[in-house]
């Protein structure tokens, strides 16, 4: 029932091989091929997660079955604050299930696009409890929810590892996520010709109340390389396969 923007492919088997962490693996593969580093902020501890896990916000069993199209995204790993006031989630973008022979943000404006869009039907997802299936538009709240995002770019963006644009909401959260989190910043981050990042900030109350700083701190968690970089498919294929 969920729609996955980041889909883990079926041979990806490899990556998940006896030896270094998920983590330094999808690393590894996301500088490499991707153009992307990651890195833990000051302040933070990795969680070391075995396996990937699927976040869809606001969605329990009663919600699955109400007949809506949920918005959800695969993590492979999670980083907790010293103080254990906030949570970070890395996104799984390497092994999505976009075709690796045709990459789809080579274009002009695809990126920013597409990071926008994903932003929107998240909200959209959280407020209204899903994105209708059988409609062929998708309704005017959809496109009301950009209302909420506070969008950046220029100097301001380019802090967000430098990125072109950034798009950062407030997702409601119904749910409390893994029992502890009760609000979520998501970030949606984009830069001309590379795959966008989702980075997800989880809070407690204390930690929302100190939301501005704790945004700061985690600025730097993903970036795009600062040098030349050309998506090769065949090299992701074979870092997948090798792991």
């Amino acid at each position: 029932m969920f729609v996955l923007f980041l889909l883990a492919m079926p041979h990806a088997v490899g990556v998940f091989a006896a030896g270094n962490t998920l983590f330094e693996k999808i690393g590894a593969i996301s500088e490499t091929c991707y153009g992307v580093r990651q890195q833990v902020p000051r302040g933070y501890y990795r969680d070391g997660l075995q396996q990937p896990m699927i976040v869809a916000l606001n969605c329990h069993r009663e919600q699955i079955s109400n007949g809506m199209r949920h918005i959800g995204f695969a993590y492979y790993e999670s980083a907790i604050s010293r103080d254990g006031e906030s949570k970070l989630l890395y996104p799984y973008f390497p092994l999505s299930g976009h075709s690796l022979s045709s990459f789809p943000f080579s274009k002009a404006g695809q990126s920013a696009a597409y990071a926008r869009s994903c932003c929107a039907g998240e909200l959209q997802t959280a407020r209204y409890g899903g994105v209708p299936y059988d409609k062929p538009r998708l309704p005017a709240s959809y496109w009301e929810s950009q209302d909420s995002m506070t969008s950046l770019g220029g100097t301001e963006a380019h802090k967000w590892g430098r990125a072109d644009s950034v798009f950062i909401a407030d997702v409601p959260l119904n749910n409390r996520f893994q029992t502890r989190y009760t609000h979520c910043i998501a970030i949606y981050m984009a830069r001309e010709g590379y795959v966008p990042l989702y980075v997800k900030l989880m809070l407690t109350d204390k930690g929302y109340a100190d939301r501005s700083r704790r945004l700061k701190g985690i600025k730097g968690c993903l970036s795009y390389v600062s040098t030349p970089w050309q998506f090769d498919a065949e090299a992701v294929r074979t870092a997948i396969l090798q792991g």
